[in-house]
């Protein structure tokens, strides 16, 4: 979110009430700060499941393919040798390679997934620019509601009828 108003409350309980009564009212754009995990507050902001999962399976079948095709290619195509009049293609011998690639794969994509997802390659978000968020490390509430300029007085309306402390706007216009 580019621009908007942040909220502080006092308790997590009122924090979760006022997260439900904004997205009751039509907000969309809501983001939280807390200083440890608030039960509710996933509902409340009505975030989906994560999609981390699909990028550790991705991974997997990825390091799964690698792995067995790998082994086939280099033991029955590339440099075949008869040893002992063994088949060249053995898929038993292949099972311990194909499963460390498997989870080696799998858990590099869940920490790439990771990265993505969370958006922890950015440098910049507007909502620092307000300099109050120092406090959401140690013993405040804060909920970012995304605002244009025109509608940013009635959500601060709206946010002090909710109970916050104070109300600080950020981004283009702050």
């Amino acid at each position: 979110m580019r621009e908007g108003v942040l909220a502080e409350f006092a308790e997590p309980v009122r924090l979760v009430a006022a997260l439900g009564a904004l997205r009751r009212s039509g907000h969309a754009d809501l983001d939280a700060y807390t200083p440890h995990p608030v039960d509710g507050i996933d509902t409340a902001l009505g975030t989906p499941r994560s999609t981390l999962s699909r990028f550790t399976l991705a991974g997997g079948i990825l390091g799964a393919l690698t792995g067995y095709l790998g082994q086939w290619w280099i033991t029955a195509v590339d440099f075949p040798l008869n040893v002992g009049g063994r088949p060249l293609h053995s898929a038993p011998a292949f099972i311990p390679v194909t499963f460390e690639l498997t989870i080696l794969f799998g858990a590099l994509a869940t920490v790439l997934g990771f990265f993505l997802r969370a958006r922890l390659g950015s440098l910049w978000a507007a909502v620092d620019e307000a300099g109050v968020l120092q406090g959401a490390a140690v013993d405040q509430y804060w909920i970012a509601v995304g605002a244009s300029d025109g509608a940013r007085p009635s959500i601060e309306k709206e946010l002090m009828e909710l109970g916050a402390r104070r109300v600080v706007p950020f981004g283009s216009a702050a």
